[in-house]
């Protein structure tokens, strides 16, 4: 009896053409319910139960839910204390939850708005605050030889300060890759995403992509970065924007960190201007194409 080629959503190695049956074995309506149920339980909303599951029929659709590092939005799942403060962002799938963290002495609770295009939770700290961190540490690059991507929607939203948002993938002292939002001095960008020690734009050593200026619009973006071929690309809308080959990312497939919604860098958190912004999406893919990212990168 010849043999029948079938793809899961996981690499194929065969002769033959195989066939998608990704969607047969990760059954979107299944996930959405145990996500709801999990959300629920815990004494959390969901926001938006229609974008909730376009989201997991994306994932499933092309093939990346058991690529996921980190998918969260408010829209998709939130819990508040009694005072209505949000301090917890729900992960789809088997990511990490995002739990609120307080720095310092000073409290500046996280906050939803709803009022924006999409629901954002508001995040300060200035001589300390709440920040949202992942409830645990993860790898965010699969193996050396996969390409990998952060998506992210934010917006900075004090254009007097010095702040501005990330979202940083933080290894000991330093982010091993980060998106930022940010209208300050002479930087002014709309999205920035670095894979940089050295505090760039001004420092060197790391792939970086961008767009300035600064607009005051929650932009569409991704970033694929791919450490064989030596290089960062930035996607925005749907099409290619920026490549930075002078600069070859690094490998950091093993490494273990917290994803972080802050300043970009740890000493940000208890400085007095550490963060200001909003954040809509999160959307980290261990492994991923460039199909794909243009693909998310139009997404709401």
């Amino acid at each position: 009896m010849a043999s029948l080629a079938m793809d899961t959503g996981k690499l194929y190695d065969g002769l033959r053409s195989s066939i998608n049956l990704a969607g047969a074995l990760l059954k979107p309506a299944e996930i959405f319910d145990k996500h709801k149920k999990r959300v629920i339980d815990d004494g959390g909303i969901i926001l938006n139960e229609a974008s909730l599951m376009d989201e997991i029929n994306f994932l499933v659709e092309n093939d990346a839910w058991t690529n996921m590092a980190s998918f969260a939005a408010p829209e998709w799942g939130i819990k508040k204390n009694a005072d209505g403060n949000v301090i917890k962002m729900y992960g789809l799938g088997d990511t990490p939850d995002y739990e609120a963290v307080v720095a310092g002495t000073t409290v500046n609770p996280i906050t939803l708005d709803t009022a924006r295009e999409i629901p954002v939770l508001n995040i300060k700290l200035q001589n300390g605050g709440t920040y949202l961190r992942t409830a645990r540490m993860l790898p965010i690059q699969k193996t050396r030889n996969a390409q990998y991507l952060m998506a992210v929607r934010a917006l900075d939203l004090d254009l007097n300060d010095n702040t501005g948002i990330a979202v940083s993938f933080i290894n000991s002292s330093f982010p091993a890759i980060y998106f930022w939002s940010v209208s300050r001095q002479a930087q002014k960008y709309s999205w920035f995403y670095a894979c940089d020690k050295f505090n760039p734009p001004t420092g060197a050593g790391g792939a970086n992509v961008s767009r300035a200026p600064f607009d005051g619009t929650i932009t569409r973006t991704a970033a694929l970065v791919d450490v064989v071929g030596e290089r960062m690309r930035g996607y925005e809308n749907g099409t290619l924007y920026q490549e930075d080959l002078k600069t070859p990312p690094p490998n950091i497939s093993g490494v273990m960190g917290y994803l972080q919604v802050a300043g970009r860098y740890p000493s940000d958190l208890t400085s007095s201007d550490g963060a200001y912004g909003c954040i809509g999406r999160i959307r980290v893919l261990s492994q991923a194409t460039e199909d794909l990212a243009k693909l998310i990168s139009q997404r709401a």
